[in-house]
């Protein structure tokens, strides 16, 4: 009797909640399968959840702008790609966000300090590409 192979406990579990689906149609139901899919943009599995009354998960929805009838966009389709980018371009964003942005925007940048250049040959001495100050205090040459 031949090993089973050694799968995680992480790919066991997700088997046990995420059973295998299969059966068999006639070329023709396939070819019709397939066509509707690629028409609608959905996995076959969105498809069974769907004719179960299941939403699948980030799915977004819109109103037809004709007939007023929803309509249901999926994930990794390019309906979705053109809707996000759009929605990008005209700067859709977290309304956190938007108020973190406002409050940087607000917040008046500090005075850089004051440097105080050496003008004595004797205040100074060259290290670390600072000039340093009799007293302890650097600043940066400016040549």
């Amino acid at each position: 009797m031949a090993k089973s192979k050694h799968r995680p406990p992480s790919r066991v579990r997700y088997e046990l909640n995420n059973p295998t689906v299969s059966f068999r149609v006639s070329r023709e139901l396939h070819e019709r399968l397939k066509e509707e899919l690629a028409r609608r943009q959905i996995s076959f599995a969105d498809l069974v959840k769907e004719s179960l009354g299941v939403q699948a998960k980030y799915e977004m929805r819109f109103p037809c702008a004709i007939c007023g009838k929803f309509f249901t966009v999926y994930p990794d389709t390019e309906s979705y790609r053109k809707i996000a980018k759009i929605l990008n371009d005209r700067g859709w964003a977290h309304t956190k966000c938007r108020e973190e942005r406002k409050q940087k925007a607000s917040v008046p940048k500090a005075p850089e300090p004051k440097r105080k250049l050496a003008t004595n040959k004797s205040e100074k001495t060259r290290h670390d590409h600072r000039t340093y100050l009799s007293d302890g205090e650097w600043v940066e040459v400016i040549q």
